[in-house]
């Protein structure tokens, strides 16, 4: 596979809003053909989950949205296995991404006109007590879980699982990694 360009902006922990703002304008930028494929990695308060929102033209990728969802679920599960996590995706009747019968990352995506918004979320270190507050994907009879659980408490560092869901984003989809 060819290694695309791909444009990778670290924006670290912004509130939701700001990220949603930085997203859309993005987003029409992108549909414009104005700025390339981009990647937004960052996190929003308060928790620890690492987020990926592609900005992605399918169409100039030929990408089909179910591959496109696959692949980021394949994204996920790549990073979970460099900390010995045996994740799985394409699990029938759910979505994201699995560790037994516990959700350990979403994916939540937008496309319009061919471009993506928005993306996957990877529970890294993430205090499990938020989600006693919310019924995640509406899905009321699962458990949620973290890379950090799953290893048995082991260091998760936040900044290595944001590198690795980046390097894993880019051999899924065929970019270069910066």
């Amino acid at each position: 596979m060819a290694h695309k360009a791909l444009q990778i902006m670290r924006l670290g922990r912004i509130p939701y809003g700001a990220g949603l703002r930085i997203q859309e304008t993005l987003f029409s930028l992108r549909t414009q053909k104005s700025v390339p494929d981009t990647l937004l990695a960052l996190e929003h308060p308060p928790v620890y989950t690492v987020i990926l929102y592609p900005i992605l033209n399918l169409h100039e990728a030929k990408i089909g949205a179910r591959a496109y969802v696959e692949g980021l679920e394949e994204v996920m599960v790549q990073t979970a296995g460099v900390w010995g996590v045996k994740a799985r995706g394409k699990v029938p009747a759910e979505t994201g991404v699995w560790v037994e019968d516990r959700k350990i990352g979403a994916v939540g995506v937008r496309i319009s006109r061919g471009v993506t918004s928005h993306g996957l979320a990877l529970n890294a270190t993430v205090d499990l007590g938020w989600f006693e507050h919310i019924v995640p994907c509406g899905i009321a009879d699962k458990e949620v879980t973290s890379l950090e659980r799953e290893t048995g408490g082991a260091e998760v560092r936040f900044d290595d699982v944001m590198r690795e869901s980046m390097r894993a984003f880019c051999r899924v989809f065929g970019y270069q990694h910066p």
